[in-house]
């Protein structure tokens, strides 16, 4: 299970060290094949050998493409917890619940906060904005939100009772 607690604003810091451990990691095991690979086989064991590894999870092999989708999500859950330390750190400690894990996305232990996470190429697809909207919406916490990463300019929002948050990456995309 992928459970987090932060106690601290500092306490983040340990997550996004270990995130970009795991992109060194994988990026490293890229390299070594893209100087020796045929096209073909390098597409092929970029999406399905196992050469990286869950960031949250260090014992756990992940194909490189998962791993991708498992990295923004895990930034997307580093950046919101620092928002929440910000705007609610009365709430704290919070926790960030990825995968299989019960529970929103983020939340505050004591259950005033609660919040869906996502990274995508844009906030529509594959309804993933108005899912998580609607998810949210359906908890008792007293403050609501969906954060979110996707490359462009978005603008926070209040949609049914739940604050949408776009927050920027490293890399500024």
């Amino acid at each position: 299970m992928k459970t987090r607690e932060f106690a601290r604003l500092i306490d983040v810091g340990v997550l996004e060290d270990e995130i970009r451990v795991a992109a060194e990691q994988a990026v490293a095991a890229v390299r070594g094949l893209v100087e020796k690979a045929d096209p073909l086989v390098l597409l092929e064991a970029v999406k399905f050998d196992k050469m990286g590894r869950d960031p949250m999870e260090p014992t756990r092999s992940l194909n490189f493409i998962e791993q991708v989708n498992q990295t923004f999500t895990a930034l997307v859950s580093v950046r919101a917890v620092e928002y929440l330390f910000e705007h609610h750190p009365e709430a704290a400690p919070f926790r960030v619940n990825l995968g299989t894990a019960p529970g929103s996305d983020v939340e505050s232990l004591d259950g005033s906060v609660a919040g869906e996470v996502f990274a995508a190429t844009h906030p529509g697809s594959n309804g993933k904005l108005k899912k998580d909207i609607a998810k949210v919406a359906a908890v008792s916490a007293d403050h609501k939100y969906v954060f979110f990463h996707c490359p462009g300019d978005h603008v926070t929002d209040v949609l049914n009772g739940v604050r949408v948050v776009p927050l920027a990456l490293e890399g500024g995309s």
